[in-house]
């Protein structure tokens, strides 16, 4: 592990408190709106596919590194070399898969003994203040990064495809289905367009994702009356430019 890598591994998970408007911890994943008009200016990818082909309400995956002054403290490119780069997105990860994601069922299928969750909310127990901007966002929606916890989902609803929505911060609902499946996905559609439609600052994306034992494969993207699966091209873990200043090809 490299000088850079050891000093962000230093940095305790949860929150500090530093001044009265700053907020650090280790780095972490953030997912950011699709509209996010300074992208290239930060260290990012695209939740699927790349920058170039780009869905117009595709999330950003970035990196923060806390709160400063009621926002996320997002990691500029221009800060970083490019082995800084990749020891910070390896720290975020480490970060994401140290949440104690949690289910909890939203809506069952079934009668009497034999219901069954047909629909599951993740959701971050125990989290600290001061952690998010808004103290409803709790990092759920970041667990759609998760393969573990995407996982732990399809076990309770008992299914190895999944249906995910992350239509604003700090909400991630999930449910069986898969692509082709047109009703369930309707259903998971309508859902993310009624909360991002509302979700204001928070917005995030009001398309629905496919995950296949807990790994995402595509989205069902909407816009205006059509609608296109997307598959994803390439490895979803992979940011595309983390050359500082450097090219986003």
């Amino acid at each position: 592990m490299d000088e850079y890598a050891l000093a962000y591994s230093a940095v305790p998970l949860w929150p500090q408190k530093c001044a009265a408007t700053v907020v650090t911890m280790a780095a972490f994943l953030v997912l950011r709106s699709g509209a996010w008009a300074d992208s290239d200016a930060f260290l990012c990818r695209p939740l699927i596919g790349n920058r170039h082909r780009r869905p117009e309400h595709m999330p950003w995956v970035a990196v923060a590194r806390g709160v400063v002054s009621g926002a996320f403290d997002l990691v500029r490119r221009a800060e970083l070399t490019p082995d800084e780069g990749s020891s910070i997105v390896a720290a975020a990860e480490t970060s994401l898969g140290a949440q104690p994601c949690t289910w909890q069922a939203t809506e069952e299928s079934g009668f009497l003994f034999f219901k069954k969750p047909s629909l599951v909310r993740a959701s971050i127990p125990g989290q600290p203040p001061g952690l998010t901007p808004n103290p409803m966002d709790d990092l759920s929606s970041e667990q759609l990064l998760h393969a573990p916890s995407l996982m732990q989902a399809a076990k309770l609803l008992r299914c190895s495809e999944l249906i995910a929505v992350v239509p604003k911060r700090g909400w991630l609902l999930v449910g069986p289905g898969k692509a082709g499946e047109f009703p369930l996905m309707a259903k998971m559609q309508r859902a993310a367009a009624g909360v991002f439609g509302r979700a204001g600052d928070d917005a995030l994306s009001p398309y629905a994702f496919f995950v296949v034992n807990g790994q995402l494969t595509g989205a069902n993207v909407v816009e205006g009356s059509g609608g296109v699966s997307v598959q994803a091209p390439e490895k979803l873990d992979r940011f595309d430019h983390l050359q500082a200043g450097g090219s986003t090809a």
